[in-house]
């Protein structure tokens, strides 16, 4: 079961990992990663967005399938999918 804790500074639900399937870390879903995660990606929730924590590596992976793979199919544009990126301070 999904872990969440809100931050209260700006109201973004973070996704903190699972409870028993893998360990805490990064959010990659493909393949177990115990990688300190160092970037994050926000997507639209339904009720607020979620920021989801990624090793270097898989963030950048993340997005390469987000605009190599998933994009030139989707009529939506990427503002849709992802409303922020980037280092996490």
């Amino acid at each position: 079961m999904p872990t969440r804790s809100e931050l209260t500074h700006d109201g973004i639900d973070v996704f903190d990992g699972f409870d028993g399937d893998r360990p805490r870390g990064c959010s990659w879903e493909r393949s177990v990663c115990t990688e300190t995660p160092t970037h994050q990606v926000t997507y639209p929730g339904t009720d607020q967005p979620e920021a989801h924590p990624f090793c270097a590596r898989h963030y950048v992976l993340e997005l390469a399938y987000l605009v190599e793979v998933h994009m030139p199919t989707c009529s939506n544009p990427l503002s849709d999918h992802v409303t922020s990126y980037g280092r996490i301070d």
